[in-house]
């Protein structure tokens, strides 16, 4: 795999070290994250937008075997009224009682 991630950066003009970040740095980058944020679940959904329903699904594409289709459909629901015709918002956390946002997926640190 990181050939063929090599061989597309080289046809983009890009070096091979360009996929080369160093561990202690992408740690700290981590941290640093989880120390302001909280959790990087939700530093990507309150900060990038990236929601928990989006999050998961991509957790779900990363760890399937895609090996029986060749393309994954991704059909979030939807946060407008059944008579909008905006039907591609994505759907945020639930909110709980008392204005809870929904807790996000534990991250790895937190699971082990």
């Amino acid at each position: 795999m990181s050939d063929q991630i090599r061989k597309e950066n080289r046809s983009k003009g890009l070096d091979d070290n360009f996929d080369g970040t160093p561990k202690f740095v992408m740690r700290g980058v981590l941290a640093f994250i989880e120390e302001k944020y909280g959790s990087i679940p939700k530093y990507l959904n309150d900060m990038c937008q990236f929601t928990y329903v989006e999050q998961d699904f991509l957790r779900q594409i990363l760890v399937s075997d895609l090996r029986d289709s060749d393309t994954v459909q991704f059909d979030p629901p939807s946060t407008t009224d059944a008579t909008s015709s905006d039907t591609t918002a994505i759907a945020q956390p639930e909110q709980k009682s008392g204005g809870e946002e929904e807790t996000p997926p534990p991250t790895d640190t937190q699971t082990g």
